[in-house]
C-alpha cells in the first residue's frame, strides 16, 4: 500500500490543527472545509479517483494505463475528513477545549 494516504491525512490533521488552535481564524477554516470536500468528492468519484492515480502513477514514472480508482482508496478516509470537518465547524465554539497535537490527531483518529 502506498504511503502517501496516510501521511495526507496526517498533513491535513496537522494543518486542521493550526487553524483551529494556532490561528483561530474561521475565513482559514472556511477555505479549509472547502479543500477537505473537494478531496473527499476527488477520492470518492471514481472518473476523478482515476484520474488523480494517473497522474500519481506519471510522477512516479509508471504505466499510466493501469490506474484505476481502487489504487488510491484507503479504508476511513471519509472517517478522518469529516471529522476534520466537525472539528473545522466548532473552531470559535467554547465546547472545543485547547489540545496540543499529540492530543488533536489521537481526538481525530481515535474518538
Amino acid at each position: 500500500m502506498s504511503l502517501w494516504l496516510p501521511a495526507l491525512s496526517f498533513v491535513l490533521t496537522t494543518g486542521t490543527w493550526v487553524v483551529v488552535f494556532v490561528t483561530r481564524k474561521k475565513s482559514l477554516a472556511t477555505v479549509l472545509v472547502i479543500v477537505l470536500i473537494a478531496l473527499l468528492l476527488a477520492l470518492k468519484t471514481e472518473p476523478l479517483a482515476r484520474l488523480m492515480s494517473s497522474g500519481l502513477r506519471a510522477l512516479n514514472g509508471q504505466n499510466m494505463s493501469l490506474a484505476s480508482a481502487s489504487d488510491i482508496s484507503w479504508l476511513g478516509i471519509s472517517y478522518i475528513l469529516f471529522r476534520l470537518i466537525h472539528m473545522m465547524r466548532d473552531v470559535g465554539s467554547p465546547r472545543l477545549p485547547s489540545l496540543n497535537l499529540r492530543e488533536f490527531v489521537t481526538y481525530v483518529l481515535f474518538a
